[in-house]
């Protein structure tokens, strides 16, 4: 089954610095990696966790940065489950 692409990937040409931390990329060292959720260009340390994207239709684990890591296993859970509270700064559960 081929992986749905994400909303917009954006393009290998268009970045020379990984989107999350700046690093400068090149062809050996540092290479470009796109988050499977957000479509954003990261190098390896940026992009190393791995999630499952059920909205997507992808079940098995896949490359993602860690905003999109966290969305998908912290704060969606919560919301769907309605244990979620938006505080001063970020986000909480209900107590």
């Amino acid at each position: 089954v081929a992986e749905p692409p994400a909303p917009h990937w954006v393009p290998d040409s268009v970045c020379e610095l990984c989107s999350e931390c700046g690093t400068p990329f090149d062809e050996v060292l540092r290479r470009r990696h796109h988050c499977r959720a957000c479509g954003r260009v990261l190098c390896h340390p940026c992009s190393a966790r791995s999630v499952a994207l059920p909205g997507w239709g992808i079940e098995a684990a896949v490359r993602a940065c860690d905003r999109c890591h966290a969305l998908e296993t912290l704060q969606l859970p919560m919301l769907l489950g309605g244990d979620l509270w938006s505080v001063a700064g970020g986000w909480t559960r209900a107590t």
